[in-house]
């Protein structure tokens, strides 16, 4: 949104597509599902991509990007 590279993501490319994210992204004209998508994918802190693309956000950032099992963990016997 802020137009400036970083470690994972190269502006250029996408800012040659749309000239005003701002506007783009508040469009209505939105798909209902794709706009309730990156709702859900923004409360939850996790990314919006295939298998393949979070696996290759997860050796980038060296951390588990993938849901976990729900629930509480098991507790270890000793």
């Amino acid at each position: 949104m802020s137009g400036v590279n970083d470690r994972l993501v190269n502006v250029g490319p996408m800012l040659d597509r749309i000239d005003n994210w701002y506007k783009y992204l508040s469009n209505n004209s939105t798909h209902l599902y794709e706009s309730d998508l990156i709702k859900f994918h923004t409360r939850t802190g996790r990314p919006l991509g295939n298998n393949a693309f979070i696996d290759k956000l997860e050796t980038i950032t060296g951390k588990s990007l993938m849901p976990g099992r729900p629930g509480r963990k098991p507790i270890k016997k000793q």
